[in-house]
């Protein structure tokens, strides 16, 4: 297994929390200018790493400065869709898709003295929902 502490994904200088609020409105400029700024944070990060053997699971451990009650889905399906894509273009994964990471977990924390994030990267074991395919 592999865990690793990225950076939170933050719009405005540094002042707000990315989310899926901001992100559906925002025009593809800045949207693109954000994906990208973002994505070299996170590939500075992993850039070390070797390729993964697949298929995996991504868990996400959020930690939320202070204790405002936040929804933790809007901020980590932003951090998910671009550490993937990061994943991707390193070459760490083949693909991003369900073959390679078909489990994605998200886990929400309060009361942080800072906002964080934790990536636990482990091997996938599908087998419990195979029933699931008729």
């Amino acid at each position: 297994m592999i865990e690793i502490e990225i950076p939170m994904p933050y719009y405005k200088k540094g002042e707000a929390l990315m989310s899926m609020n901001i992100y559906r409105n925002m025009m593809g400029i800045a949207l693109n200018n954000f994906k990208k700024k973002y994505g070299k944070q996170l590939a500075e990060v992993l850039k070390e790493l070797d390729p993964i053997e697949t298929p995996i699971q991504l868990t996400y451990i959020i930690v939320f400065k202070g204790a405002r009650r936040r929804d933790t889905n809007n901020i980590a399906s932003m951090i998910d869709k671009v550490f993937s894509d990061v994943l991707t273009q390193l070459k760490l994964i083949p693909d991003d898709n369900y073959e390679f990471v078909p489990i994605s977990k998200f886990i929400g924390l309060g009361n942080g003295t800072e906002h964080r994030c934790i990536v636990k990267i482990s091997k996938a074991d599908i087998s419990q929902y195979l029933c699931y395919v008729v």
